[in-house]
């Protein structure tokens, strides 16, 4: 195999050896100011401007303190040439901690990926610690720190963020070297929440009647044995849940924002984080209005970004599972129905396994995952078709005939466990929504929230 810096930037690995291509994307750069903001630009070079137009500036990536960057000036440039210019940059620049083009994981993804310093590293059991540092020292990765979910798994930092001296390529050498499990950089990738349309309801309308979903699983048979019980804790690990809902209030016993990294698991955009808060109504809706399956549950609330690293990602199921759950409800993944193949990191199926054999105190948490909205095939999706989780697809409403039929737009194949009540059919679920102006319902018409 070649050793060149383009080959080592042209795919990674993933499990049993497999290479991912990586499609360059270098009109999309992501940048770190030391300062954290590039508001210091006058310091910059005219030509470090030039690469990095300030104009061009599309987001902030909050959890990483880094910028997003875009300009068209340079599509006849080959991405080798663009991606060590801006290493010669950073070198150069004073004001910049990384830089670094963006990837595609194969021709078909539209999705972006972006790389930091950071990669990870899970080496083989029987690798001593001193082997290990000498390998790295002669790349000149540092150890961040050594994480717990699985053996011998390191958080490292690469000495740039791109190029042959960045995570992707220093990944690959260090997977080619015989002595890892895995390792590759830690890819920021894009979240696509798994949702469908609510259904709107007047106020004083009876929502137990509405929630027919509740009738067809026979959740209230079920309540005549029980309601659920307050020490199971549910973790909806989506948006963030809105604690002061009174479907809520009192039941929410943890949080964290891996956003923000604060404990708190509210959600914070008025646009696009209403999701979590309907998925735990589903789950967990204490009955003021509408009832969850569980209503006496209590809940973990899990505000998840929507891009997030791979080791970041694979850290917050750790902590899930550290912090009690019994269940972890995950309704995102990769993009639907473009039929790509979308592996799911080494680094986060640890992170599951660790759930699933050491959370409940060795009991094993639950892990229920929505299973795509592509119509297309889930054993594509790495994160509905792993071993430790539950693929969960959709089903309609019973025609007048009593049948159900899988949701028109639901994955399918054999990873899949079963199907549940969801949309497609004549009628929608009806589930708590965030408070007033907020939610799903105000954007899609003109009645009141339904609770």
């Amino acid at each position: 195999m070649s050793n060149n810096s383009k080959d080592k930037t042209s795919y990674y690995y993933v499990s049993d050896k497999e290479k991912i291509k990586l499609e360059p994307e270098p009109s999309v750069r992501l940048v770190k100011y030391k300062n954290g903001t590039p508001a210091a630009r006058s310091t910059l070079s005219a030509r470090t401007n030039e690469v990095l137009p300030v104009d061009g500036t599309l987001t902030h990536l909050k959890k990483y303190d880094a910028f997003i960057i875009k300009t068209d000036k340079d599509r006849s440039r080959p991405s080798t040439e663009i991606s060590n210019e801006l290493q010669e940059i950073v070198k150069a620049e004073d004001n910049i901690e990384f830089a670094s083009i963006a990837y595609r994981q194969g021709q078909n993804n539209p999705d972006l990926m972006f790389t930091t310093k950071e990669l990870v590293a899970r080496f083989k059991d029987n690798i001593s610690k001193e082997e290990i540092e000498n390998l790295l020292s002669k790349y000149n990765i540092h150890i961040i720190k050594q994480e717990k979910w699985a053996s011998n798994l390191f958080r490292l930092q690469a000495p740039a963020a791109d190029g042959s001296n960045g995570p992707v390529a220093l990944g690959n050498i260090l997977m080619e070297s015989g002595l890892c499990e895995y390792a590759k950089a830690s890819f920021i990738r894009t979240r696509h929440i798994r949702t469908v349309t609510t259904e709107e309801k007047e106020i004083g309308d009876n929502y137990y009647r509405d929630q027919w979903h509740l009738e067809v699983t026979k959740t209230f048979d079920a309540w005549n044995i029980s309601k659920g019980d307050p020490n199971i804790k549910i973790c909806i690990a989506d948006t963030g849940i809105e604690y002061a809902h009174r479907e809520f209030i009192g039941k929410i016993v943890k949080g964290y924002d891996f956003e923000d990294d604060v404990a708190d698991g509210n959600p914070k955009n008025d646009l696009d984080e209403d999701h979590g808060t309907a998925c735990a109504g589903v789950a967990a809706a204490a009955g003021v209005k509408a009832a969850g399956a569980a209503p006496k549950c209590s809940l973990i609330a899990i505000r998840t970004p929507f891009r997030l690293g791979d080791a970041d990602e694979a850290a917050m199921f750790f902590w899930a599972a550290d912090k009690g759950s019994d269940i972890i409800s995950c309704s995102w993944g990769p993009a639907d129905g473009l039929g790509s193949v979308d592996p799911i990191p080494p680094e986060t199926k640890d992170a599951l396994k660790y759930c699933v054999t050491k959370g409940r105190n060795g009991k094993g948490c639950c892990i229920f995952w929505a299973a795509g909205n592509g119509n297309e095939k889930v054993d594509d999706d790495g994160y509905a078709a792993c071993e430790y989780v539950m693929a969960i697809a959709a089903s309609t409403n019973p025609k007048s005939d009593g049948s159900e039929v899988r949701s028109g737009y639901s994955d399918k194949g054999k990873a899949l466990l079963i199907c549940a009540p969801s949309n497609g059919g004549s009628k929608s679920i009806l589930t708590a929504d965030r408070i007033g102006s907020l939610g799903y319902n105000p954007r899609v018409s003109n009645k009141p929230d339904p609770a």
